[in-house]
């Protein structure tokens, strides 16, 4: 194997072992919240809440399609 070979697989090996220690110990990822909100707090109202027609006939969703 020439250099280049060798320097290439060494280089590939190091970007694949840090892409695996940052994914395992969350790298770039914000720290949470310590106190994160409440569903309630953080929903907004929907203008139009409950039952509503769609736009087309076939909604899917197999023997519950439209349900």
């Amino acid at each position: 194997m020439s250099r280049k070979t060798v320097a290439l697989a060494g280089a590939m090996f190091l970007l694949f072992s840090g892409a695996i220690w940052a994914s395992k110990t969350g790298f770039g990822v914000p720290q949470p919240d310590k106190q994160p909100m409440s569903v309630r707090e953080n929903s907004a109202r929907m203008p139009r809440a409950g039952h509503y027609r769609t736009r087309y006939f076939f909604v899917g969703g197999g023997i519950h399609g439209g349900k």
